[in-house]
């Protein structure tokens, strides 16, 4: 039954990408990232992603994998936790932004809040090599199909799919030890 809700919406979310448009809420200039990052916001492929740390204001939960499989607090994790781990890292590593803006693109927006705080909904994810990408969720756009993201170190805002940030929210809610 999970698997059918992970095929559903994995379509779901390849047709929200495949029909995006300027709804992204913000005007002035900006440039559509399509073709500029080869791995989504993440610079390896999913297989590589070793380590997914979730971070909201309620919650803070760390995955690690090693040839055991996704372990949290050094337990091997349930086949429906790694499963949906596996997943996520997958679309971590795939999602494209629909839109990037950089800091000059902003400036026409005004004094718009994006939803970014230091306790805010945050990603971290590493690979073996000592990789490592933080990205936090800021707010729906105003359509509410998409969410601003920010990569830590990056002064870019990009727009992406609501999906990922839907993932994030089940996998810090599921009680890992499933």
């Amino acid at each position: 039954m999970m698997s059918k809700l992970f095929a559903a919406a994995a379509i779901a979310y390849l047709l929200v990408m495949a029909l995006a448009n300027d709804e992204s809420g913000l005007s002035g200039s900006h440039q559509h990232s399509k073709g500029v990052h080869a791995h989504g916001l993440f610079p390896v492929a999913a297989e590589g992603i070793d380590e997914l740390e979730l971070m909201s204001k309620q919650a803070v939960v760390h995955f690690s994998k090693d040839e055991n499989g996704w372990q949290f607090a050094e337990r091997i994790t349930g086949m429906q936790t790694a499963r949906q781990l596996d997943e996520f890292a997958k679309m971590l590593a795939a999602a494209e932004p629909v839109r990037t803006f950089q800091p000059e693109d902003l400036v026409t927006t005004g004094n718009q809040d994006y939803g970014f705080s230091e306790s805010g909904a945050r990603v971290k994810a590493g690979d073996s090599q000592g990789r490592e990408v933080i990205l936090s969720f800021g707010n729906a756009t105003p359509d509410g199909g998409l969410r601003y993201v920010r990569k830590q170190g990056d002064p870019a805002l990009y727009v992406m799919s609501g999906f990922l940030f839907d993932q994030f929210e089940q996998l810090i809610a599921t009680q890992p030890d499933d």
